[in-house]
């Protein structure tokens, strides 16, 4: 049935084939079909897993009973064969760990947590800004080469209005002022 469905409406075939080891769970544990495992994981179609699922299914079927086809069963006890939920097993039922393993999940995570410390560390995540704000808009980073310690923005504005060079950011006011009228005092007044 759910091939059928898969056939109507296609996903994606690696979709398909974890929908198929879920169905298959509580068969695939048998020792008998554990090949199949292999199988399923290779197939690339749709079509191949139809195929696998069709051979798994005749194999199972034909080494049950007849009586055990017919046998009802309650949801707590069903047979490998059926297509079950699998139930996880809650905190009371699952095994305790013994101070070996303990120390072992210990280790895991702590390498786990200097591993999480460190690429944080490399991307420069620790708190601080990555870069320094021009002294003037507080909005832009400031040149990393600039005399002014502005953004080009800035930068170019003041030394626009003051006539100044910013080597940083390659403005050369001063020098063009000077080759253009000789001196800064010959610059004309509207300028200044």
């Amino acid at each position: 049935e759910y091939l059928h469905l898969a056939k109507c409406y296609p996903p994606p075939v690696s979709y398909v084939r974890g929908h198929l080891f879920r169905l298959w769970h509580h068969v695939l544990q048998k020792s008998e079909y554990h090949y199949f495992r292999e199988k399923m994981g290779s197939a690339k179609t749709t079509e191949k897993l139809e195929l696998v699922s069709a051979e798994l299914k005749s194999l199972v079927l034909s080494s049950l009973s007849e009586e055990e086809l017919t046998m009802d069963y309650s949801i707590d006890s069903l047979p490998f064969w059926r297509c079950q939920p699998y139930i996880r097993p809650g905190p009371s039922k699952r095994p305790s760990l013994n101070s070996d393993e303990l120390e072992i999940r210990a280790k895991r995570q702590k390498r786990k947590e200097e591993k999480c410390r460190r690429k944080l560390q490399s991307v420069g995540h620790i708190g601080k800004p990555h870069w320094v704000a021009c002294l003037i808009c507080r909005s832009h980073p400031k040149g990393l080469k600039c005399v002014n310690n502005l953004c080009k923005n800035c930068c170019k504005r003041k030394c626009n209005e003051m006539i100044l060079d910013c080597p940083g950011h390659k403005f050369l006011f001063r020098r063009k002022a000077i080759s253009l009228y000789g001196s800064l005092d010959a610059i004309p007044s509207h300028k200044q």
